[in-house]
């Protein structure tokens, strides 16, 4: 099984999000996002994919878990809840993408949550689908919502077959 690059994509200036030309679809994708805070705005990075272009209506759900406390969930959403809602962070999330089945991801997030080493990093552990079951996703998209991402936040998707 041979991993390849399928997409880069790098914020050169503020956006409120950032998504990824489409790329070849695989069966198994391992997403990388990091993103940067703008001026104490607390980013987020949100998910969102479709088959072409990005699917915004509510054929989303997840659960999610901040810093080992209690699970939350949003079900029938726009979009699925994995990252950390802190600061700069890095988000490392898996996804399976098969075209007759709901796609499933699993995120794993760190945020600074401040400076210096009096300030422990917080962590979200996110679990989430995407119910369509007609295609496979070939386009990302990480969400900023009513915050925004600085220049230099990136999503890197790795896949294969």
């Amino acid at each position: 099984m041979a991993w390849q690059k399928l997409t880069t994509k790098n914020a050169s200036s503020t956006v409120s999000s950032l998504t990824t030309d489409v790329f070849t679809a695989k069966k198994f994708i391992t997403i990388l996002c990091q993103y940067f805070d703008n001026a104490g705005a607390n980013s987020q990075a949100d998910t969102q994919v479709g088959s072409t272009t990005i699917d915004t209506s509510t054929n989303y759900s997840d659960r999610q878990s901040s810093n080992g406390g209690a699970d939350g969930t949003n079900v029938s959403a726009t979009l699925i809840d994995s990252s950390r809602d802190n600061l700069d962070g890095f988000s490392v999330g898996y996804a399976i993408n098969i075209s007759a089945e709901e796609k499933l991801f699993i995120f794993f997030n760190v945020a600074k949550a401040g400076t210096g080493a009096a300030n422990a990093p917080e962590r979200q552990e996110s679990v989430g689908k995407w119910v369509n079951t007609s295609s496979q996703f070939d386009i990302y998209q990480m969400q900023a919502g009513a915050r925004t991402f600085i220049s230099d936040s990136n999503i890197s998707a790795l896949g294969t077959d």
